[in-house]
C-alpha cells in the first residue's frame, strides 16, 4: 500500500464512523379527495365527518397516541385507533409492529385519515388515559423515525 492509499482508507473510515445520517421527514401527500387538517386544528373540525392530517404516534406498553409533529400544541393527545391488522398494507403493518417492539427505539410520523372524536366523558385508550380519540379509517403514510429527533427542546 502506498502512503496515498492509507491516507484515503483512514479519511473513508474516519467519514464512516464520524458523519451522522440525517433522518429526513417527507411532507404529507396531497390527495384530492381530502383537504389536509393539521393536527392542532382538529378540534376545530370536529363537524366534519373525515379528516386528513400527520402526527406522531409514540407510546409505550398501552398507552399509544397521537400528538403534534412540531409539538406546537402539546396539550392534544389523541388516541389512535388503528383499523383492523388485515386491511392494513404488509410495509404499514411491519411499521407498527417495529415500533411497538422498540418503542423505547422508534416512533412513527403517520399520515392518517379518519375521524377525531372529543367530548367523551369517559375518556378515550388503556384506562381512559385520553381525552380525545382519532378513528383511523387508512393510512396514507407512516415514516418510521430514531427518537433522537428532538421538538422545541423535547425528545420525542
Amino acid at each position: 500500500m502506498t502512503k496515498r492509499s492509507i491516507n484515503y482508507f483512514f479519511v473513508a473510515i474516519f467519514c464512516i464512523m464520524g458523519c451522522k445520517s440525517r433522518q429526513i421527514v417527507f411532507p404529507p401527500k396531497v390527495i384530492s379527495a381530502y383537504n389536509y387538517t393539521k393536527f392542532c386544528d382538529l378540534p376545530n373540525n370536529l363537524n366534519q365527518n373525515v379528516v386528513y392530517t400527520r402526527g406522531i404516534y409514540r407510546g409505550a406498553e398501552e398507552y399509544w397516541g397521537l400528538i403534534s409533529e412540531n409539538g406546537d400544541c402539546k396539550k392534544l393527545e389523541s388516541y389512535l385507533e388503528l383499523p383492523m391488522e388485515s386491511s392494513l398494507k404488509p410495509k404499514f403493518r411491519r411499521l407498527l409492529r417495529q415500533v411497538h417492539l422498540r418503542y423505547w427505539k422508534y416512533y412513527l410520523i403517520v399520515d392518517v385519515v379518519g375521524k377525531f372524536k372529543m367530548g367523551d366523558t369517559l375518556g378515550y385508550g388503556h384506562l381512559n388515559s385520553y381525552k380525545t380519540e382519532f378513528n383511523v379509517e387508512k393510512f396514507v403514510d407512516i415514516q418510521i423515525m430514531n427518537k433522537r429527533r428532538v421538538i422545541n427542546g423535547v425528545q420525542v
